[in-house]
């Protein structure tokens, strides 16, 4: 009997836990799915074939456009041609050492260092496999990679827009320009490649920093049209650029000794003109000039 008396109390007490704890999940649960999801973090890595481990994509400088500040974000899936590269391996499984990378076709896939994290460059196209082998014999997992060309660029500026045709700025103004390598079938591809930036028109627009990496930063001269360009893994591509004032629009405004005011705006589009004299007797006259293929007409009114 006591037992009974203290066991049902204690299972109540437990229940009545429960259903706070459920109901207060309830009322908080929309408030949760209120916030913004976060961005899932840099996963540079991919399981072996054999799946004894995950090879992990490293940064081999800061042209690569898998790397955010020389962080791989993730392991790619196709590599450009010319472009370097570094992996390490990290097991899953009980092993004596730790692995070193190698290369199954020097001829393709050329190593440019060894040891835990190897370097690595494509000589040209093709798919070779990255080999995790202990004191070069013992093989613990592999893992095929493929290269391509560079056939294009896209283009991004400061604003992330992605894919731009043009850049449009005005006189003194500068701009970040970015640029991603892709391949065959639109791919962004791996590798630390080398760049050279230029513009055709030095005065309309120059470029201002680095010219070597993935980024260089453009500014505007002179109002014009000119093309930013840059070349890298045996391509060249292109954006234009628009220079152009804020307002193509120009109006004057003089004064003279009498205390007459003039305002002109012309448009150069219409060949019109159009002039208001404010004398300072209160008087006030309006004159426009319209010129058609050479044709003068005029009209005046006086108030």
């Amino acid at each position: 009997m006591n037992h009974e008396s203290r066991t049902v109390p204690d299972t109540y007490r437990r229940m009545g836990r429960k259903l706070r704890s459920a109901t207060l999940w309830v009322l908080l649960a929309p408030l949760a799915a209120c916030d913004p999801p976060d961005e899932p973090p840099p996963d540079p890595t991919m399981g072996g074939e054999l799946m004894r481990g995950e090879f992990e994509y490293r940064c081999a400088g800061s042209n690569d456009a898998f790397c955010v500040d020389f962080v791989a974000q993730r392991f790619p899936q196709r590599f450009a041609v010319g472009g370097n590269f570094e992996v390490g391996f990290n097991p899953t499984v009980s092993i004596v050492a730790t692995p070193g990378v190698q290369s199954s076709a020097p001829s393709l896939l050329e190593p440019t260092s060894s040891g835990v994290i190897s370097g690595f460059r494509f000589n040209r196209p093709g798919t070779a496999a990255l080999l995790a082998v202990i004191n070069d014999e013992e093989m613990v997992d592999y893992l095929h990679v493929t290269a391509e060309r560079v056939l294009s660029y896209h283009f991004s500026d400061e604003a992330g827009a992605v894919g731009v045709t043009e850049i449009v700025m005005q006189p003194g103004e500068s701009r970040r320009v970015t640029v991603e390598p892709r391949g065959e079938f639109g791919q962004v591809l791996a590798g630390t490649l080398e760049y050279t930036w230029s513009t055709d028109e030095g005065g309309i627009a120059r470029t201002a920093s680095d010219t070597q990496g993935r980024t260089v930063q453009i500014q505007a001269v002179a109002a014009g049209r000119t093309r930013l360009l840059v070349e890298g893994g045996e391509v060249t591509g292109s954006v234009e650029v628009i220079v152009q004032l804020d307002d193509p629009t120009t109006t004057t405004t003089t004064t003279g000794s009498t205390g007459d005011s003039d305002s002109d705006t012309d448009s150069a589009s219409t060949g019109s003109d159009t002039g208001t004299d404010t004398d300072s007797d209160g008087e006030t006259d309006t004159d426009a000039d319209t010129d058609t293929d050479g044709g003068t007409t005029s009209t005046g009114g006086g108030r």
